[in-house]
């Protein structure tokens, strides 16, 4: 314990020594590019939390009511026997009325269509098989053939969803200039152990408040595949779902440039369950982390083309937020890893254990504004016990899941080999 008392007393008296341009330079990664990230989220959201909350409109209400506006909710699956019956009476319990619910079987080799008979029989739902799989945008694009609603939600068949959470999908669209609309998604199975509560953490921070300064500056870029909604005129104009992974941000992508804003309704929740090992939670964050780059660098490149087209300037802006904030955020950590240990070796650990102290600071911030803003206050109070550990997990951790999988894919397109779609339907796709 002396010793490591001497150390950090040793590397304090180090940083004395220093100006404040030398101090800034030795913590430079956090302070120039992560911090700065930080803090233009947290002024949007503290600005928002001096705001009412989020507001139905009165008149779009009752205009969907005295309609009886259809929406149409689309829910593909595979081998889901032990979640969709959940999913499908979380819908019909919804507050929002005039629902059409077709699940879309992919091909499913379970109970799953035994589960879902006596609802098709009754009319409850309208029950579309595959009977050869063909991943996820084939089994929501047959499913668009069906609709009759004038607004699409798609839905993961392993979510379920707060009462008035359709209501407050729609009421997003009382703004005739949005076309698509993301749901909150939040972790259900939140105790099951330290995995799953750091992913609440995470769920909390990057969604129901990121995505609210993202939505607040019109650089929102992505609509969660396990609840969003989109209007049907579009959907269908931009020709539904291409092949993913990375399906849902594709199909947000080409929604913004459409010509739609994208909006994201906070109190429209809908719970899901996250990974509960370590291999599962790589291999999801791998797959997410791909499509980044699948999409974002390969398909969309003319993003960044003034003289395009279809150039979009807020499209662009949000595609370098998330390169920036994801990509280079990540590539750039493991280089300023390496340039301390060349130039700072002696005090390589004692920076980065007080880097470690501000990053717990700043997600203190962060939790507490996700805390202020939440309605399960209650459970979420109780995430601030595991907060000393989140920025080993976030800063760390999914910080090297992540080049390792942007690594993977940019030299080997290991998206094109995604165990998620069948791999006779990815070899018949472009590769971008």
């Amino acid at each position: 314990m002396e010793a490591v008392a001497s150390y950090f007393i040793n590397g304090f008296s180090y940083l004395f020594t220093k100006s404040y341009w030398s101090i800034i330079f030795i913590y430079w990664h956090f302070l120039l590019l992560e911090f700065p990230r930080y803090v233009v989220t947290d002024i949007v959201i503290l600005i928002k939390e001096l705001w009412p909350g989020q507001r139905i409109t009165p008149d779009f209400t009752r205009q969907l009511l005295q309609h009886k506006t259809l929406v149409s909710v689309i829910i593909p699956c595979h081998n889901e026997e032990r979640t969709i019956l959940k999913t499908v009476h979380s819908l019909k319990t919804q507050s929002y009325p005039y629902l059409q619910i077709i699940v879309v079987d992919d091909g499913s080799t379970d109970a799953t269509p035994a589960a879902c008979a006596p609802l098709s029989k009754t009319g409850e739902i309208l029950y579309l098989r595959n009977s050869l799989r063909g991943g996820k945008s084939s089994a929501a694009n047959l499913g668009l053939k069906h609709c009759s609603g004038e607004y699409i939600i798609t839905a993961d068949a392993d979510t379920t969803f707060d009462r008035d959470a359709v209501w407050y999908m729609l009421n997003e669209f009382s703004d005739p200039k949005i076309g698509a609309v993301s749901g909150n998604v939040r972790i259900r199975n939140v105790k099951e152990n330290l995995l799953t509560r750091l992913q609440a953490i995470q769920y909390l921070i990057t969604i129901s408040v990121g995505r609210i300064a993202s939505c607040k500056l019109n650089i929102l870029l992505i609509v969660s595949g396990a609840f969003g909604a989109f209007r049907r005129e579009m959907v269908e104009q931009v020709g539904g779902w291409d092949v993913g992974p990375g399906e849902d941000a594709d199909l947000t992508l080409k929604s913004k440039l459409w010509g739609s804003k994208i909006g994201f309704a906070a109190c429209a929740i809908c719970l899901t369950d996250a990974p509960t090992t370590i291999k599962g939670f790589i291999n999801q964050q791998r797959r997410w982390n791909r499509s980044i780059i699948r999409y974002r660098l390969r398909k969309y490149t003319n993003l960044f083309n003034p003289l395009h087209a279809g150039f979009d300037l807020m499209a662009l802006i949000g595609t370098l937020d998330i390169l920036g904030y994801q990509v280079v955020l990540a590539y750039s950590f493991i280089i300023y890893l390496g340039w301390l240990a060349m130039y700072h070796l002696p005090i390589m650990l004692f920076v980065l254990a007080s880097s470690y102290i501000l990053y717990v600071l700043n997600t203190g911030l962060q939790l507490a504004i996700a805390w202020l803003l939440s309605e399960r206050k209650a459970q979420d109070a109780r995430l601030f016990i595991y907060l000393p550990l989140y920025p080993l997990f976030s800063g760390y951790f999914l910080k090297f899941i992540r080049v390792y999988a942007y690594t993977e894919e940019l030299l080997f397109r290991t998206s094109y080999a995604d165990p998620q779609v069948p791999q006779k339907v990815l070899d018949q796709t472009y590769h971008w």
